[in-house]
């Protein structure tokens, strides 16, 4: 229903000089700031599992095709990624997106400070096989790789080239055998906020001291070991803040989209009378 008031306008679809006619679908078409802020316009709403904008208008307001109100008033423009996933679609998004293991590396090897900077593409060696980076996170020091030959376990040392063409080796500190269970970001004990993995764990006040630097507790600047993320590397189990995974952040962001604003009921006739009078003006 949203969309058969829109205009229609002459548009060359196959690039061939041939126009046809089409809706114009770039037409856009929102409710105010002011409206959408007015408490006693709405209800809110809690998107349960599986639930798709059509099955909420069919729940709230006995008609599926009302879905486009639901949508705009929530300024949802894609509801395949704006309105919450499915369990199934999650596992389905994580698994796609974040594929293989997850390899944490080490910032130094046999003492020596190495400084990692994987090529997205490169070939990566070790032992007598080789693999190509997916992907690297200098944050968390996170390389996922494709195409390996062998196995990589912890302790496995890699060699590639960096984007000026040098040379460096690193070792893997941590194998994360899902990648979407691999580290997303650290928080505060509390999870009220987030906290840097390049400085030493929080004291009792919640200070931390920056990798390179003094501070409470440190009087000589903090190395690499002394860091949050080399906890992680080694696979400590913190005392003082929090691991958020991949899965985690996701799981969070996806349910964060469950609570929606709903129009009332009784206001729905007058916006698709007022919606048609603006696709009549702009036509």
């Amino acid at each position: 229903m949203y969309f058969e008031k829109f205009p229609l306008v002459n548009y060359d679809i196959s690039k061939d000089g041939n126009l046809k006619l089409a809706t114009d679908i770039l037409r856009r078409v929102a409710f105010r700031e002011k409206v959408i802020e007015e408490g006693g316009l709405f209800e809110e709403y809690y998107i349960e599992e599986g639930e798709t904008p059509e099955i909420v208008a069919e729940k709230v307001y006995g008609d599926s095709s009302m879905h486009w109100v639901i949508m705009l008033f929530n300024k949802i423009i894609d509801p395949k990624y704006d309105f919450p996933l499915s369990q199934s679609q999650l596992d389905s998004f994580l698994d796609k997106t974040y594929q293989g293991k997850a390899y944490y590396v080490d910032t130094n090897v046999d003492n020596v400070p190495v400084t990692t900077n994987f090529v997205k593409g490169a070939d990566v060696f070790y032992n007598l096989d080789k693999a190509l980076v997916r992907d690297w996170d200098p944050t968390t020091q996170k390389l996922n790789l494709e195409q390996e030959t062998g196995p990589v376990i912890t302790g496995t040392i890699f060699t590639s080239v960096d984007n000026d063409g040098k040379e460096f080796t690193t070792r893997v500190k941590r194998v994360v055998e899902f990648h979407r269970e691999g580290l997303h970001h650290f928080e505060n004990s509390g999870q009220t906020a987030d906290i840097s993995g390049f400085a030493t764990p929080p004291d009792s006040n919640g200070i931390q001291v920056p990798l390179g630097q003094t501070g409470p507790g440190y009087g000589s600047a903090v190395t690499m070991s002394q860091t949050v993320l080399q906890g992680y590397l080694n696979s400590v189990t913190p005392t003082t803040h929090v691991i958020k995974t991949i899965s985690e952040v996701a799981t969070e962001e996806n349910d964060a989209k469950r609570k929606i604003n709903i129009l009332k009921q009784r206001y729905v006739p007058q916006v698709v009378d007022e919606f048609k009078r603006i696709m009549k003006e702009i036509v």
